[in-house]
C-alpha cells in the first residue's frame, strides 16, 4: 500500500501509529519479495519462444544493455537484472496481459507494470541515441557494402540501396484540445494518430526510428523533420562521393533523391 496513503489514514483516525508502522514494514517486504522466476529452470527452448532469445543471448544482451544485477525501481521495487530484462522482452514480444504475466514471474501485476515501466525507460533514456541517426559506430562502409550487396542478389536494380524507410501510423485517444485533435487527426485513416518513421536494413533490424510526429503529417514531412537525409549526405560513409553514394528505398510518398530511391 502507498506510504502516503497509510499517512493520510492515520491522521483521518482510520489507523493508529502502530498499525501505521507495521502496515509500512508489510508494504515494504511485499515490495523486496522475491518472485518465483528462475532462468535456471528455463529450457533454451521456452526462453527462445518467450523471450526470443537463447540463455546465452540473454545473458550478452544484459551486459549490451548494461542492466545492472539489481534494480530499484522509482517506486521502491527491488528486482534482479535478469528478471527485469526476461519481463521485458515478453511484453515486447507479442500483446500479453499483466494477469499472463503473473503466473510466469509470480509477481503482482502492479509491480510487473512499475518494473516494466522502469526498465523499458531505462533502456530508452540509455540507448535513445542510437536510433536517430544513421551515423553509428557500428555502421561502417563495409556493413552498408555488405547490405547493398544482399539487396542486389535478390535481383534488385538497386546496386546501392541499404535500407527500406517508410512511415507508419499508430491510433491514439481522441486529445481533448481541439488545436491538438486537428494537428493529430488523418483523414485518411479517419482516426487520431502520432506517427514515426523507420529504416530497416536488409538483416531486419530497425536501425531509425524518428518520432512521434503529429498524425496530420506526411511521410516526406517526416523525413524532413528527422535530419536523415542531411546526416546521410554529410556522411563520409554513406556518401563516399556524389556517383557512389548509398540511399534508401521508399515508396511513391517520397520525393526521388540522391539518399532515397522511389520505384521505378
Amino acid at each position: 500500500m502507498d506510504k502516503k496513503l497509510l499517512v493520510a489514514m492515520c491522521e483521518e483516525g482510520d489507523i493508529d501509529e502502530e498499525e501505521l508502522v507495521h502496515l509500512s514494514q508489510l508494504s515494504e517486504q511485499a515490495k523486496m519479495r522475491p518472485g518465483d522466476f528462475d532462468l535456471d529452470t528455463i529450457s533454451n527452448q521456452v526462453c527462445l519462444e518467450d523471450f526470443r532469445f537463447s540463455k546465452s543471448q540473454l545473458f550478452l544482451l544484459q551486459h549490451a544493455l548494461e542492466i545492472p544485477d539489481i534494480m530499484y525501481t522509482d517506486s521502491h521495487h527491488i528486482i534482479p537484472g535478469m528478471e527485469a530484462l526476461c519481463l521485458l522482452l515478453k511484453r515486447l514480444a507479442f500483446p500479453n496481459r499483466l494477469c499472463d504475466l503473473e503466473k510466469i514471474f509470480g509477481r503482482n501485476r502492479t509491480v510487473l507494470s512499475r518494473c516494466f515501466n522502469h526498465t523499458l525507460k531505462y533502456v530508452h533514456d540509455k540507448f535513445c541515441g542510437r536510433l536517430e541517426t544513421p551515423v553509428q559506430p557500428w555502421i561502417d562502409a563495409d556493413t552498408l557494402e555488405l547490405w547493398a550487396q544482399a539487396v542486389s542478389r535478390k535481383g534488385s536494380p538497386y546496386d546501392r540501396c541499404v535500407g527500406f524507410i517508410d512511415g507508419t501510423n499508430i491510433e491514439i485517444c481522441r486529445p481533448s484540445d481541439y488545436a491538438t485533435q486537428k494537428i493529430c487527426y488523418t483523414g485518411y485513416k479517419k482516426e487520431h494518430d502520432l506517427k514515426y518513421t523507420g529504416v530497416m536494413a536488409p538483416c531486419g533490424i530497425m536501425f531509425i526510428m524518428c518520432g512521434p510526429e503529429p498524425g496530420s503529417f506526411h511521410d516526406a514531412k517526416l523525413l524532413y523533420r528527422s535530419q536523415i537525409l542531411t546526416q546521410m549526405r554529410e556522411s563520409p560513409i554513406w556518401t563516399p562521393t556524389l556517383e557512389s553514394g548509398f540511399y534508401l528505398y521508399g515508396d511513391q510518398a517520397y520525393k526521388s533523391t540522391p539518399q532515397v530511391i522511389g520505384p521505378i
